[in-house]
């Protein structure tokens, strides 16, 4: 009896050590790397895409001016509400460097994708 006490106590040591990995009692705890672009507690974006769909001012980006990456074939609107009357838009050309203001809450921006990534440069 005492043989076959040995040899399940055996047995129970070996499985137990199988489970221990490393030696330590708790796994390592999985990590994962969130990127938030959003500038304050609104939730406003300090920086957007062009090409990205209607953008509401105050909501989706921060009111305040921007400046496109490209201006070399960059279109933008702004819309007085989502699918609404446009209030001002053109076609930016050139070199040049461009800023424009989005500083009107609730009014919405459209861009095409030629502008690049737009970037906040001043708050209103």
């Amino acid at each position: 009896m005492k043989k076959w006490f040995a040899a399940i106590a055996a047995v129970v040591a070996v499985a137990g050590l199988a489970g221990c990995g490393n030696g330590d009692s708790d796994p390592e705890p999985i990590t994962k790397t969130v990127v938030d672009n959003r500038s304050d507690s609104t939730g406003a974006k300090m920086s957007f895409t062009g090409g990205s769909g209607e953008l509401v001012v105050g909501e989706d980006i921060a009111t305040g001016t921007y400046r496109p990456a490209s201006a070399a074939s960059c279109i933008y609107l702004v819309r007085e509400s989502k699918n609404g009357t446009v209030i001002t838009g053109t076609s930016l050309s050139g070199g040049d460097s461009v800023s424009v203001s989005f500083d009107v809450p609730g009014t919405t921006v459209e861009t095409s994708g030629g502008c690049g990534t737009w970037t906040l440069v001043s708050t209103s």
